[in-house]
Order: C-alpha cells, then structure tokens, then sequence
C-alpha cells in the first residue's frame, strides 16, 4: 500500500513537473529579443498546424506557439505578488498564533516564560487572529474579485494581491492547526527546555523542516488559481482590460472560432512591408481534396493549443500542490 501511495505521488509530481518546466522555459525566453513584437516573421494567414508551424497561425499571420511563448510573461510579476503576500502573510499569522497559542498548550519552560516576555500580547491577539482567518475564509472568492474590480481596479495586479490575500488567511489557518501538533512533540519540548529562542525553533525545526512542503503545495495551488481566474475573467465576463496579452486573450480572441465554420482570406505582404492587403480565396468546392484551401473551415487549432496548454499548466499545478500535500499524511 505505502508503495502504491509512494509511486502515485511520484508520477503526479513527475508529469507535473514536466510541464511546470517546459512553462517555466517558456517565461524565460519571452525575455529575449527575438519573441519581441518587432521580430515577429510574419506569414500567411490561417494555417493549420505543420512542421514549420507545430501550432498554426492565426487570421494575423503570428504562429500560435510564439504567442504562448512571448505572452507566458504575463503571469510571472502577478504569480509572484500572489505567492509572496500568501507565503509571508500567512506564515507570519498563522506561525506565530499556532505557537503562542493556549490552545492545546503543554506544561513546559515556555509556559512559565511567557507571561513576563513580550510574546504575551501575541496570547492575546490570537484569538483576534482566528476570527480574521475564518471571516476572510467565509467569504466567496469570486464575488470579493468582483468587490475589488467594482470598488477598486481591474488591474490584475490588483486582483492578484487579492487572491494572495485570501491564500494567506488559508495558509495561515492551516498552518496554525499544524504548529499547534507538532509543538507537542518531544523534539520540540527539549528544544524549548534547553533555551533555543522561540524564532529558532520555528523556522529551523518546524517550518524548514516539517511545513515547507505545506508551503510549496500552497505556492503551487495559487499560481494555478492566478492563471485559472485571469482566463475566466476574460473569457466569460471581460472584467479585464485589454491592455496585457496573456494566454487567456489569445483564447478570448479566437473563441468566435470554436465549432464554427469561417471564412479564409489570404495575407499578402507588399513591397513596403508596412500594411497588409487582403484577398479571399475562391475554392468553395466542398469535394476539394486540398481541405486546407477551402473557403470556410473550422479553424479548430486557433482555440484548441491555447486552450489545451492552460488547462495542462493548471492541471499540473494542481498535481504537484496535492503531492507535496500529501507528504506529511
């Protein structure tokens, strides 16, 4: 059985790590010059996926691929704003109030110690702290994003800060139910009686090494939910500008596309490389065997390689944060 359970978490930590990589490859060469729109090497338009072209192109003549990879970069500065606020901020709260506590407390050095230190007043906020953790826990996701979008931005810097708002009193909420276990064992007691300073003891011997899996499965589980909320809100409710491309307005771009027969029209370049002229096609025969030069067609690969690589990056996200969950169990 703890085999079976072992190899399990490995396969789901190996495939998602696999794809978390290959996305991680793709942020960093978004970097370079190259993916930069003044080097785009522009095509004809509406070509299905080739040797050339493993994606596509567009009704604009770009590969599908170079946009995946030049737009990867959107998520970089509101993934990490969002896994710093949840990581500090709940480590922070839910740290300190799970080992200041009375709850649960054991007899011990500490107990004698605390009433004359200042670690006291932390006791005292601590139910202050519970109350916030389960108050901002309570509250439905979306319709605070929504709160936020109204009241203050639509930036998704904005919504992201909010989305790690909510991830710290999560954390923290878990992590405090965490600390309060593990500092009843006996490791941790004869840390307290030998006089190892209280900041020592939890981040060397508690969150170092026992909750850090706890914390990248919380940094994994939030950066999916930064890709997964950017997408729904642009592709079911534009609350967002279009200011930014991301992975989400690509699809949201070519969602017209899904199930739908378009018309093809072919984009010649002129002399001045300044402007495009356009011309349809004339090939309506529906017995042409030269599919790809029809005048209408499904255009499937415009919405289905944006729409497969976000629900794969979310999907592995999820693996890895429920396998390193699922380490101390």
């Amino acid at each position: 059985m703890e085999v079976s359970k072992s190899s399990k978490l490995l396969s789901a930590k190996t495939i998602g790590s696999i794809i978390i990589f290959f996305t991680i490859c793709m942020m960093a060469l978004s970097l370079l010059p190259v993916f930069s729109n003044k080097n785009i090497h522009w095509a004809s338009a509406h070509q299905p996926p080739s040797l050339r072209h493993i994606m596509g192109i567009d009704r604009s003549g770009r590969g599908i691929f170079s946009q995946l990879v030049s737009t990867s970069k959107a998520y970089f500065l509101p993934g990490l704003l969002s896994i710093s606020i949840s990581l500090l901020g709940g480590t922070l709260l839910g740290a300190t109030s799970g080992y200041y506590t009375t709850a649960g407390q054991p007899e011990g050095l500490r107990e004698k110690i605390r009433v004359f230190s200042p670690s006291g007043i932390v006791v005292i906020l601590d139910g202050f702290i519970r109350y916030v953790f389960e108050l901002i826990n309570s509250l439905p996701r979306l319709a605070l994003i929504f709160l936020v979008c109204a009241t203050v931005s639509t930036d998704f810097l904005w919504i992201a800060g909010t989305l790690g708002i909510m991830g710290a009193m999560k954390l923290g909420s878990l992590l405090r139910s965490e600390v309060i276990l593990l500092r009843q064992e006996a490791y941790i007691e004869a840390a307290v009686e030998l006089g190892l300073p209280d900041l020592i003891i939890l981040g060397r011997h508690l969150l170092w090494t026992r909750l850090l899996p706890l914390l990248v499965s919380q940094a994994c589980h939030l950066f999916a939910e930064v890709i997964l909320i950017e997408t729904t809100l642009r592709f079911f409710f534009q609350i967002i500008p279009d200011g930014t491309s991301s992975w989400g307005k690509i699809l949201v771009d070519n969602k017209n596309y899904i199930f739908t027969r378009q018309g093809i029209s072919k984009s010649v370049k002129q002399k001045s490389h300044s402007m495009f002229e356009t011309r349809t096609l004339k090939t309506t025969s529906s017995k042409n065997h030269l599919w790809w030069l029809d005048s209408k067609r499904h255009l499937w690969w415009l919405w289905f390689f944006p729409a497969l690589f976000i629900v794969f990056n979310i999907i592995s996200l999820y693996l890895l944060a429920d396998a390193f969950g699922r380490q101390d169990d």
